[in-house]
């Protein structure tokens, strides 16, 4: 490295390089990490004429990387697998409701509240559009309290018929905001 260093006159940067030791009787783990650079020192004319070396011992630093890239892999398998195990405790949840259920508005009402809690969403609503007189009327809503229920029947124009149309193209609508979302923040909605 430091004859290429010497003869192109290009800086050589390194980081947490492994290098190994060689006679330290007192070294605990012969490997080490090191950050170096080896710089060309060039005279007027622009001529290298020596090196000047620079380095740290990062062994510690490194260790620490690997430990806590080691740690970041056991949290993610641990996330995975609780995001694996609440989404199986749902649909538990779903086909234990189901055969208890009969009531086609019950089941709406319970899996609305069932949805919402588990995708902690402010509201989920189920609603029938009649396309006789284009009007949606919403049956089955759950809400965690932040925002007020949406029931009753209501003229489909007044969400839009962009909206409505998409709705009937079996789209699902989610948005964070719906005062701020440009599908529903428009005078006209």
């Amino acid at each position: 490295i430091l004859d290429q260093v010497y003869r192109s006159g290009k800086p050589f940067l390194a980081s947490e390089r492994p290098v190994y030791l060689q006679g330290c009787k007192d070294a605990v783990r012969p490997e080490r990490y090191l950050d170096f650079i080896y710089q060309p020192v060039k005279d007027p004319q622009g001529q290298v004429f020596g090196i000047f070396v620079s380095g740290n011992d990062v062994t510690e630093k490194h260790l620490a990387h690997l430990e806590l890239a080691s740690i970041s892999q056991e949290l993610d398998k641990i996330y995975r697998l609780e995001e694996e195990t609440k989404r199986q405790t749902f649909r538990l949840q779903i086909a234990d409701l189901l055969r208890r259920l009969v009531d086609p508005m019950e089941i709406f009402a319970q899996t609305s509240e069932l949805v919402g809690r588990y995708l902690k969403v402010c509201r989920v609503v189920y609603g029938r559009y009649n396309s006789a007189d284009q009007q949606i009327t919403f049956h089955s809503n759950y809400t965690d309290g932040t925002v007020c229920a949406l029931s009753g029947t209501y003229p489909s124009a007044r969400f839009g018929v962009p909206n409505v149309e998409s709705l009937l193209r079996g789209n699902t609508w989610v948005f964070s905001n719906a005062a701020q979302d440009p599908r529903t923040s428009s005078p006209d909605v």
